[in-house]
């Protein structure tokens, strides 16, 4: 008997908890110095061969394209 009322007591405030957890929230943007931030182009990267005579700048998106992101995952 003790065991059933434990095993309610506990179920209750677990199931409170569950529901009280979800909140609706919207979406939420953040301020526009973050979005400024998040939005900077990246740095190229370096190249150098092995002699230190010729450098490479390489320029590369941040988002993938249409077709790298239709792709199937392995």
């Amino acid at each position: 008997m003790v065991k059933k009322i434990f095993f309610l007591f506990v179920s209750f405030f677990v199931a409170c908890g569950i529901t009280s957890a979800q909140v609706d929230i919207t979406y939420q943007k953040p301020p526009k110095e973050i979005l400024e931030l998040a939005d900077v182009p990246q740095t190229p990267a370096v190249l150098i061969d092995d002699e230190n005579e010729n450098i490479v700048l390489l320029h590369r998106s941040k988002y993938k394209t249409i077709v790298e992101l239709s792709e199937t995952e392995m």
